[in-house]
């Protein structure tokens, strides 16, 4: 660590021959301050924030002790922009290189360098779309998406940062020479229902494998996954719709013991992701075998009435693989098509009718979203695990990870299905949450995106890093180990 005695000489090019990174982030940041400060003496860690065009309170985050709850880690863009602006005032971004301010660049040399900025356009941009999406189920229906600067008091418009983050949206695009069409929220948030490669085909976003991410749901109109993981620093929406649609289902299970909520919390999930149309007897059957508190919130909070199929007409179809809603396929082309997503990958189902005469009940939109469209690919495999023999356990304790393959065992399997394995991998690579309980961490994804994503498994793990304790592979690849180690044990 760099002692207050010390700091005064941070702005040589190195300190006691050292590279300045090496002392980590705060000191880095304590150096850029010092830098741009003798261009501008009244400057300040604000003044500082707004020039990286990141928010005072993040910058704040990064310059606590790396030993605080409230340090947060300072992404590669970020610190890549902090360096641009003190390589404009003249200093070398990162002292211990053979370079000097006094040294002449040879500017007619040296290759055009892409703005910085442009590597913040799809972490920001999914900040954008996390912020709108919040805002509306926070609030609910009655606000709407709004083009008009946001005043105090008001709950419609767009704030500074959202007129910023579009700003840059139109820079990038200008940029490729295309055409302005997202300085308009609507615009904007329509092409985000498309994958990033197909309107912002960036440098930047096709180098960290984001092109084929989309940052809104098509079907659901909600924040995908990869939207949530790349908005890293605001609250996310599946954290609002943890807090309102489980807030109170938490609260029930705590007041079981804690063998009791465990076991409740893996029979209600895995009927919601096995069940989301459910007619009134199914339902009433199903909450009559739960401890009260727990059916009041299920009941109240999960399912939503629905009266008709989505065509309007009469009668409810479902999916005879998922058995959620089914639609009319889009252009006239006939037959029916499964309105869950995950589900849709696995090939065309047959559409079965629903009992005639009696009422039947939706998952709610967000659970739709974050139990149901995950849950397709974790139930299938953890079918298929029992069904050769094993004896897995269906999100335990309380969804520490998605399946494990016993109360003794110590494997962990997270099923993920990023459109991106780069950002996959990152994510993983800084968080390991449940996994981190299990001596054999198994990070596992669907064969069909494996399969239609060229590279897919060996861009995961390059992006997991050498030597990385996640084991990535398949389903069909855990499958077999999973038999494997059953057999190794059992001889």
């Amino acid at each position: 660590m760099i002692k207050p005695s010390e700091r005064a000489s941070i702005g040589a090019v190195q300190y006691e021959g050292r590279d300045l990174a090496e002392y980590g982030q705060v000191a880095f940041l304590n150096h850029a301050k010092a830098v741009l400060s003798r261009v501008d003496k009244k400057m300040t860690w604000d003044r500082m924030a707004e020039l990286a065009e990141i928010e005072p309170r993040v910058l704040k985050t990064y310059r606590m002790p790396e030993n605080s709850p409230d340090h947060r880690a300072m992404p590669k863009s970020v610190r890549r922009q902090i360096e641009a602006l003190m390589e404009q005032a003249g200093q070398p971004a990162r002292p211990g290189k053979n370079t000097t301010p006094s040294q002449p660049e040879d500017t007619a040399a040296a290759p055009t360098q892409r703005p910085a900025l442009f590597e913040l356009v799809a972490p920001a941009l999914a900040a954008l779309v996390v912020r709108a999406a919040a805002q509306l189920h926070n609030e609910g229906m009655g606000v709407v998406v709004s083009g008009v600067d946001r005043r105090a008091g008001s709950r419609v418009g767009l704030n500074a940062e959202d007129r910023r983050t579009m700003a840059l949206v139109t820079r990038a695009r200008l940029s490729l020479g295309l055409s302005d069409t997202t300085s308009e929220i609507h615009n904007l948030l329509a092409l985000c229902t498309q994958s990033l490669g197909e309107w912002l085909p960036l440098p930047e976003v096709l180098a960290e494998g984001l092109g084929p991410v989309r940052l809104i749901d098509p079907e659901q109109f909600l924040p995908t996954l990869e939207a949530e993981g790349m908005a890293e620093d605001v609250a996310g929406l599946a954290s609002l719709v943890e807090e309102q649609l489980f807030g109170d289902f938490r609260e029930a299970l705590a007041k079981l013991t804690p063998a009791q909520a465990d076991e409740v919390y893996t029979v209600v999930r895995g009927f919601v992701v096995r069940h989301p149309v459910v007619n009134q007897k199914e339902l009433e059957a199903f909450l009559e075998e739960l401890p009260s508190g727990v059916a009041n919130r299920v009941r109240i909070g999960f399912y939503d009435p629905l009266s008709a199929r989505l065509d309007g007409s009469e009668g409810v179809a479902l999916c005879s693989r998922c058995g959620n809603l089914t639609k009319a396929h889009a252009g006239g082309a006939g037959g029916w098509l499964c309105t869950t997503s995950a589900c849709q990958q696995h090939g065309a189902a047959q559409m079965k009718g629903a009992q005639p005469g009696i009422e039947h009940f939706r998952l709610a939109r967000g659970l739709r979203q974050y139990w149901l469209e995950p849950g397709i690919d974790e139930v299938l495999l953890f079918d298929a695990l029992q069904g050769a023999g094993l004896s897995p356990r269906l999100y335990p304790h309380r969804d520490r990870v998605d399946i494990d393959l016993g109360a003794d065992s110590e494997v962990g399997l997270d099923l993920k299905a990023y459109a991106s394995p780069e950002l996959l991998g990152r994510r993983l690579k800084k968080r390991l949450g449940g996994l981190a309980f299990y001596a054999q961490r198994w990070l596992v994804v669907p064969d069909w995106l494996a399969n239609a994503t060229p590279g897919y498994m060996d861009r995961l793990k390059g992006a997991l890093g050498a030597g990385s304790s996640i084991q990535a592979m398949t389903v069909g690849q855990a499958l077999k180990r999973a038999l494997s180690l059953q057999e190794s044990h059992g001889a």
